[in-house]
């Protein structure tokens, strides 16, 4: 935003600016290398995933190719991780320290990318030092099962520069748009939301690039603008293919529509819309988990279509005179479409790491009309001042900020201590709480989150075995037998809770009894070859007390279950 007459050569001016972001971003997340991993998918990625700790291999590389756990196939991300195990081995340190790198590398591309956009370099780096530092990214870099997110950002904007190349430099044109498409290749499989990559990419076409036959008013011919569909043709055919995937790998996380309703999912879309906007401009709470709410005050979802209706009005309204405030808000909107919650994935309603990619068009849309207002009605060396103070104050808040956010994450508890304090009815994160204090010995407050969870969630069987869990890690089994089978009441088709009660019976020495409900649990699960296993045990044990052992199993190894 600021003019200088600096003697500084273009290139040079390019590395000191990009140098200055990396520091940006440093000075923001950099605590985040200090951090432990989290007990949220960072197990399921990387510390307790078996193929990811074998690093790269030959079966651990088919294996990244070959699998959809965690609900997404993203072959790349798998390799990233192995990648790092390879070099680094399972400390914390050098996985969250590949987060931050791409993060600062994304700080960079961005900045390349909007300069060789729009030939407007101060405004550039603002933008790329918005996004460098902004609270709400913290989650995406402090997280390392959130890997997937920088990530798909770095090829997502390589495949943004050498599509802009092929443009710019007509020379070269195939070859960057093949570049283009290899690039979105990548950023697809390592992390689905890319899949409007190629509607972003027409956005840059209307604005800064000005390639559609209306610029001004969007409403030239389909003939006019065909040239452009055409030329994406490859990469949304690709987005097709990725979508086909997508959909395939999530099937078992989409919810269904008679448990998440048409009218359920448009007002959590609305007023989801509308918070992202609210964590633009007051970025707290941060949380990594905001509970899906089931019911939607009729009011608060209409009020957020009409905030987005005259938001979308006015924007368009202005598009003669800001053509990129209409580029970057119909950004937003396109990039966050698929996982704002008409598909709904999860049991989130919303996530800071969903703004990664998104909000860019609004740190744009942000930074070139302050510097319009400022600079377009008044031309003195206070403009400039005033200018140059309010980015520092910016990225100064968003610097302390971002610092204070990332100590949040140092640990599992610290971490959802603060999110239980900060959300409500948020079960996720009681279980989380739960299972952390379970694995350090702390019975007591494993029972304390596992029972909000199951007052939270009293329709899910899981709940009852959590309960019981912990009451079966400090040996109480009668206790446990009495929480399943008040489960078992209400879920008669769990062969979790039948198999766990057998268990708890079992060590009770109700061996007959334990017997019928392993055998209730093989009904319910056929597969399962540790409950078979333990009913032909407890045959035997039943068979050899005919033969003068006693019914209560003192002929098993005392140490242990059947």
């Amino acid at each position: 935003m600021i003019y200088s007459s600096s003697s500084h050569t273009p290139a040079q001016r390019l590395i000191l600016i990009s140098l200055a972001l990396v520091l940006l971003a440093i000075a923001a997340h950099g605590g985040c290398i200090f951090n432990d991993f989290i007990g949220y998918d960072d197990g399921l990625y990387v510390t307790d995933n078996v193929q990811v700790r074998g690093g790269l291999s030959a079966p651990g590389v088919a294996w990244a190719f070959s699998t959809s756990k965690g609900g997404n196939w993203n072959p790349v991300t798998w390799l990233s991780h192995m990648a790092v195990v390879e070099l680094a081995g399972l400390a914390h340190l050098p996985h969250h320290l590949a987060n931050l790198a791409l993060h600062c590398g994304n700080a960079i591309l961005l900045f390349l990318a909007l300069a060789g956009l729009t030939g407007a370099t101060w405004r550039s780096a603002m933008a790329a030092a918005i996004f460098a530092v902004h609270p709400i990214h913290v989650e995406s870099v402090a997280w390392v099962a959130e890997r997937k997110d920088v990530l798909s950002m770095t090829f997502a904007l390589a495949a943004i520069i050498a599509h802009t190349r092929s443009i710019t430099k007509p020379d070269h044109s195939r070859r960057n748009r093949i570049w283009a498409l290899v690039f979105l290749a990548l950023g697809l499989m390592a992390k689905p939301m890319l899949v409007t990559l190629p509607i972003l990419l027409l956005l840059f076409d209307y604005w800064p690039l000005r390639r559609t036959a209306a610029t001004v008013s969007l409403s030239g011919s389909w003939k006019e603008n065909a040239h452009l569909l055409y030329e994406k043709l490859p990469m949304f055919l690709l987005v097709g293919i990725f979508c086909v995937i997508a959909l395939s790998s999530q099937s078992k996380a989409l919810a269904p529509l008679d448990e998440w309703s048409v009218w359920q999912r448009v007002g959590n879309v609305l007023t989801s819309y509308v918070a992202y906007l609210g964590k633009l401009v007051w970025p707290h709470p941060l949380t990594p988990l905001y509970p899906l709410r089931k019911s939607i005050a009729l009011w608060k979802a209409v009020s957020s279509g009409l905030i987005l209706l005259l938001a979308t009005w006015l924007i368009y309204r202005a598009r003669r005179v800001a053509p990129y405030l209409l580029m970057g808000w119909l950004w937003y909107l396109a990039a966050m479409l698929p996982v704002v919650g008409i598909v709904q994935i999860g049991v989130q309603s919303m996530a800071d790491r969903y703004a990664y990619l998104p909000f860019i068009g609004l740190y744009i849309a942000a930074v070139w009309g302050v510097h319009q207002l400022l600079f377009r009605s008044c031309a003195s060396i206070w403009c400039q001042v005033l200018a140059g103070v309010l980015c520092l104050s910016i990225l100064s808040a968003c610097v302390f900020l971002s610092r204070l956010q990332t100590t949040l994450w140092h640990d599992t508890e610290t971490l959802f201590a603060y999110t239980v304090e900060k959300t409500r009815n948020n079960y996720t994160a009681h279980r989380i709480l739960g299972k952390y204090y379970l694995e350090h010995g702390d019975t007591h407050q494993a029972l304390l989150h596992y029972q909000k969870q199951l007052d939270i969630r009293p329709n899910d069987p899981e709940s009852y075995w959590y309960v019981a869990s912990a009451y079966l890690a400090r040996d109480d089994f009668q206790l446990a037998a009495q929480v399943l089978r008040g489960g078992l009441s209400k879920h008669e088709d769990s062969a979790l809770l039948h198999k766990y009660l057998a268990f708890s019976l079992y060590k009770l020495g109700i061996i007959d009894e334990a017997l019928q409900e392993f055998e209730a649990a093989h009904a319910l699960a056929l597969d399962d070859r540790e409950t078979i296993n333990n009913i032909q045990q407890l045959k035997k044990i039943l068979s050899n007390s005919t033969n003068g052992t006693g019914r209560d199993g003192n002929s098993t190894d005392q140490n242990g279950g059947p």
